[in-house]
């Protein structure tokens, strides 16, 4: 005879969404030898700036997505 599954031993899945668009790599061109180094300086800030742009975006989506799943589930 079979048991049905108690309610401690039911499993509750929830799918987490696909990572947002917005998060790839910055990517930042390599100094060449003889370079101005304004110019090496000035694409390092913008490359630091982009990935902070993305981390900032990130961090909203996850609080976000980290509310919903710790918000109460009704039956």
């Amino acid at each position: 005879m079979a048991c049905s599954p108690s309610a401690s031993q039911r499993v509750v899945a929830r799918s987490i969404p696909a990572a947002p668009a917005y998060l790839v790599p910055v990517g930042v061109k390599t100094p060449a030898l003889g370079e101005d180094p304004y110019a090496i300086v000035a694409r390092e800030r913008a490359g630091r700036l982009q990935a902070n742009r993305i981390i900032v975006k990130a961090s909203a989506e996850w609080d976000m997505i980290s509310a919903e799943f710790s918000a109460p589930k009704g039956p």
